[in-house]
């Protein structure tokens, strides 16, 4: 099922261009694709697909690069301290994508129809181009302030607290309390 809601919102976002989609589809594209991406990596991500599979979402996330970071605008300039865990969750998937799921192939459209052409390098560079673009640098600086301000204490509006125990501890945004928590 998370495979599949994966998959889905990744078709979407390869059907879309950053300079067609109006800005709220934009948003919602990217939310829902980010919120997939940590989703589906918590329950194994890329390891659960297949060789097809992985050529498939390793074209797609090649082409949508682009759309993603345009989309990271629309999805991280209305976050605030309030949304910290939305913020941890666009973080999180964002590091999983540069993590897991650069190694994917790509498959090269100009070659014969079933030959791919592995480009690890250039789909894990893309990728953690990702990690230097101006949203996700805020983001990080945000979170930082956001948990080390001692006066915001606890926010009302806070989601409920989710299971963030196949999380690795290199995602250092998500705080002790947040790994106390399990389903």
């Amino acid at each position: 099922m998370l495979k599949q809601a994966f998959l889905r919102s990744l078709h979407t976002l390869s059907k879309g261009s950053s300079s067609t989609l109006p800005s709220c589809e934009l948003f919602r594209t990217t939310n829902e694709f980010l919120c997939n991406v940590f989703d589906y990596r918590r329950q194994g991500g890329p390891i659960n697909l297949n060789d097809t599979e992985k050529q498939v979402v390793g074209s797609q996330l090649s082409d949508i690069l682009p759309i993603i970071e345009s989309g990271l605008y629309e999805a991280f300039w209305s976050l605030d301290a309030g949304q910290r865990q939305t913020a941890k969750i666009y973080r999180s998937a964002i590091q999983f994508l540069v993590d897991d799921f650069c190694n994917l192939n790509v498959v090269d459209d100009a070659r014969a129809h079933n030959e791919a052409k592995s480009s690890p390098i250039v789909l894990s560079e893309q990728l953690a181009e990702l990690l230097e673009c101006g949203p996700v640098e805020s983001l990080d600086e945000n979170l930082v302030c956001w948990e080390e301000g001692g006066a915001l204490g606890e926010f009302p509006c806070n989601a409920p607290p989710i299971d963030v125990t196949m999380v690795p501890g290199s995602h250092k945004w998500w705080n002790e309390d947040d790994r106390k928590f399990k389903s």
